[in-house]
């Protein structure tokens, strides 16, 4: 981040590879002068600054990771630079990196799917804070309370229309809720798969949780089902739960439930060449999935009767009558199921 002075909002843009930071470079967009697509500005000493995502050469969007640096539009290219650092070079803690790690997947997931939205240049702001204050090795440099406060205040340096107010809110969030969520996540399914058959209800039950044990609320789980009938999602309770009912309509049934989670990389992409001052470094996070898949056997239910008289076993009754003994055949039915076989005797025509 450094100071800049015009400013052009961003339209839209499209996840490059999931959930991670990288974003790609279509649809073309209207990008600020200096690269700026998401985020918001705050007040400077002669001119404002910017708190939000930027364009890299090559197309991505991300965050910059190097405070006061140039914009990254001032660098010839950008290549894989490691694991991510303090500005200083300084190696940052994993717990660190791991909570990092959660807020830049979280939000980069409410960024991308809010399209152009008050809320998708919030979360790029706040995250920005976050980045520019974790990543920062002198304090005396930037203090995340500047920007906060001016965004609490609704500034709006350049009359753009711009309404920031969230963005201290969100900010507190994020960082709360890694302290909670951060770290690998674990995704439980099951059911009570046994003496299933086709046409039955199957409760299907399933946790998140993360690393440590801690439920992780209010997350929607995507679900792909094959040989049943089902919803396509469902939300974490309070509890890190849920529950939802299937149809079996195949005798292979198949239930897969997935989640983005937060990302186990954090890495820096570092500039090449330049002209000037060296440019910011940006971070990318890896895509990163939780994901567990339920099969369910199923049997098909089978009805068979056959009929014959008691006394010779053929098929036919004399005209002074007798008893027809019918044996009925099954299979796949479900027990405490109640099924009805109706018979008929007939005369020839």
């Amino acid at each position: 981040m450094r100071m800049r002075k015009v400013l052009a909002m961003a339209a839209s843009f499209a996840v490059f590879g999931g959930a991670g930071v990288a974003i790609s470079a279509q649809p073309t967009l209207a990008d600020g002068t200096n690269g700026e697509i998401r985020g918001f500005l705050w007040p400077g000493g002669t001119s404002p600054n910017w708190e939000g995502t930027y364009r890299i050469p090559g197309g991505e969007e991300g965050w910059c990771a190097s405070i006061w640096a140039p914009e990254p539009i001032h660098a010839d290219g950008y290549v894989d630079g490691g694991i991510l650092t303090y500005n200083d070079g300084t190696p940052m803690e994993t717990t660190k990196l791991q909570k990092l790690a959660y807020i830049i997947s979280e939000a980069s997931d409410m960024v991308i799917n809010q399209g152009q939205s008050q809320q998708a240049d919030s979360y790029a702001a706040a995250v920005s804070v976050i980045v520019h204050s974790w990543t920062n090795s002198d304090s005396s440099v930037y203090d995340p309370a500047w920007p906060l406060d001016a965004f609490q205040a609704g500034e709006d340096p350049l009359n753009t229309g711009q309404h920031p107010q969230q963005v201290p809110v969100i900010y507190s969030q994020l960082i709360a809720d890694a302290d909670l969520y951060y770290g690998q996540w674990n995704l439980a399914l099951s059911a009570d798969t046994q003496n299933v058959s086709v046409g039955d209800t199957v409760t299907v039950s399933g946790q998140l949780t993360t690393h440590s044990g801690t439920n992780v609320p209010s997350k929607e789980i995507a679900l792909d089902i094959t040989g049943a009938s089902g919803p396509t999602s469902v939300t974490t309770d309070a509890a890190g739960a849920f529950t939802f009912d299937i149809v079996v309509t195949s005798a292979d049934a198949t239930v897969i439930a997935h989640r983005f989670a937060p990302a186990d990389s954090v890495t820096m992409k570092v500039p090449t060449t330049w002209d000037g001052t060296r440019p910011q470094n940006m971070i990318v996070v890896n895509n990163n999935e939780v994901s567990r898949t339920l099969e369910i056997a199923a049997s098909t239910p089978e009805l068979g009767t056959s009929a014959a008289d008691q006394t010779d076993g053929d098929r036919t009754l004399d005209a002074r009558g007798g008893t027809v003994l019918d044996t009925v055949t099954y299979t796949g039915l479900t027990p405490g199921v109640e099924y009805t076989v109706k018979g008929e005797l007939v005369t020839p025509d």
